[in-house]
């Protein structure tokens, strides 16, 4: 790049936005993120870090018009991030995933019909009202498709690194600081095959790997009008991974072990706290013990169509994990 495209970014302040905004400068782009909170911006990436005007905040929401369109003016190509796993009093799945990227869709639209767009997604979208964070990100989806944008849409499955919350998530209950403290739980489903339970397989990738896939993607024109998938290499069930992290970990050996919680019998339980007004007492929701007995995984077809698109080969949750262990 010359440095004169500029790609506008929302949830830069994210696990998966602080790691985009690095490679696309490095790439050569300059950068305007949105961001509820200039000064957290500026304190996750401080003065200094990159060259000037390299990366510019704009503070405002997705429901602020004003600030989108101050995001968006003279942009090449967005890439939006925006997504929670969980709601809360101030934002509902609705709000975040489908509401909030028909906002960004209609401000790029506005400023260019056919500006280069990347979405991130999630693996196992579709249309399940009984599961609000896949639905309204099917939802999402569905507008994107519709636009004038030439768009690329990514469903990663989940995604590890060393400052991700899913991976601080495990690290915390291998090490006793977050609940249920004295085990490794997972979400346990009945055996596909034979007889007791089982934990889901999962195939987590690398946050530096999936950002370098997003980064890639804005220069191939293949790419445009086209859904990807994207997992590690490497599937295992959660329990193993659990039990991976445990024995991986230094600073001592801990002694926890995984147990499987019956995901439907989580589901009634996030439900009924739910309707008294305490589903906030709980660590998990309705959708999350529903999905967390799902596998996250893709097929080879699928990686392989992903690698031949972006050169990009992701390494195994195993290798990956080693790698960064010693600073956790």
């Amino acid at each position: 790049m010359d440095g004169t495209q500029t790609i506008c970014i929302t949830g830069g302040t994210g696990f998966v936005g602080r790691s985009v905004i690095r490679d696309l400068i490095m790439a050569g782009y300059r950068v305007r993120a949105l961001c509820r909170d200039q000064g957290k911006g500026e304190r996750i990436f401080p003065d200094g870090q990159f060259e000037e005007d390299a990366l510019t905040w704009i503070t405002g929401t997705l429901q602020d018009t004003d600030a989108l369109n101050r995001l968006v003016k003279g942009c090449t190509g967005c890439v939006h991030l925006v997504g929670i796993i969980r709601e809360t009093r101030h934002q509902t799945f609705d709000q975040a995933h489908h509401l909030g990227t028909r906002a960004m869709v209609d401000a790029c639209s506005r400023e260019n019909p056919g500006m280069r767009y990347i979405q991130m997604s999630a693996l196992g979208v579709r249309n399940d009202p009984a599961v609000e964070y896949r639905c309204t990100k099917y939802l999402a989806e569905q507008y994107l498709k519709k636009s004038t944008l030439r768009w690329t849409i990514f469903r990663p499955g989940l995604i590890h690194g060393t400052d991700g919350e899913f991976t601080h998530m495990l690290v915390d209950w291998v090490r006793g600081k977050a609940p249920p403290f004295v085990f490794l739980p997972y979400f346990s489903r009945w055996k596909q095959q034979g007889f007791g339970m089982e934990a889901a397989m999962v195939a987590p990738i690398h946050v530096e790997e999936l950002d370098q896939i997003f980064v890639q993607a804005l220069s191939t024109d293949e790419a445009i009008g086209e859904t990807f998938e994207i997992t590690g290499p490497e599937q295992l069930r959660f329990d193993d991974m659990l039990r991976f992290v445990r024995e991986t970990l230094p600073k001592g050996r801990f002694n926890r072990p995984a147990i499987g919680i019956p995901w439907r019998i989580a589901a009634l339980q996030a439900s009924v706290f739910g309707a008294v007004g305490l589903g906030g007492v709980l660590p998990f929701d309705k959708g999350m013990a529903v999905m967390g007995a799902q596998d996250s995984t893709t097929t080879s077809e699928e990686r392989n169509r992903v690698q031949e698109a972006f050169g990009i080969a992701p390494t195994g949750f195993r290798d990956g994990f080693s790698s960064y262990a010693h600073l956790l």
